[in-house]
């Protein structure tokens, strides 16, 4: 019997027509549904109520194909979801977070601007005491300066009496106006 598989109409099950010319496309349980419950012919009865192998293993390769499709789209929403409230809880978590900051901003805002006032008065009171320190300093090098050049001109004006009494007592001299004189200790 060699007759072409197709698919009946009505239920879409797998079913072999009689012959190729054969135009009916309704398989024998659509086509004597409530006359006869069950076909007296055992391999009619087997292809109507059963499916083959190849059958059974396309129909679950589509599930499996189907199944797949599924699972990508629960991961693609469980992703989108997940972000979305990760978002809305960063969101909240920042908003409570000003709330808070403002809150405590205005609880202690008296006493930012007191600390405030007290650095830049002690900022300004230690300016003060540098620039006297720096005066003093100041003063003290100049002072100092003074100190040593009068010490310079003092020594210079010792050092010409000396010179002029070693020329009149013809003392040797040397260059650095220093006298010649040795002292063998040996």
């Amino acid at each position: 019997m060699g007759g072409l598989i197709v698919e009946c109409e009505r239920c879409k099950k797998s079913m072999q027509r009689s012959s190729f010319n054969s135009k009916r496309r309704l398989c024998h349980d659509c086509l004597y549904k409530g006359v006869w419950t069950k076909t007296d012919n055992k391999y009619a009865a087997v292809a109507n109520d059963e499916l083959t192998k190849k059958q059974l293993v396309k129909k679950l390769d589509k599930m499996d194909k189907k199944m797949e499709k599924i699972l990508d789209a629960q991961k693609l929403l469980d992703e989108g979801i997940s972000e979305t409230i990760q978002t809305k809880v960063d969101v909240a978590i920042e908003a409570a977070l000003k709330d808070i900051g403002d809150k405590a901003a205005l609880e202690h805002a008296d006493d930012f601007i007191a600390l405030k006032a007290g650095i830049e008065a002690l900022q300004k009171e230690h300016e003060d005491k540098m620039k006297t320190l720096l005066a003093s300093v100041n003063s003290r090098i100049i002072q100092l300066k003074i100190d040593v050049e009068s010490k310079i001109n003092l020594l210079t004006k010792r050092q010409r009496e000396l010179r002029h009494h070693a020329k009149k007592r013809d003392w040797p001299l040397t260059q650095e106006g220093m006298t010649h004189s040795r002292f063998d200790l040996d």
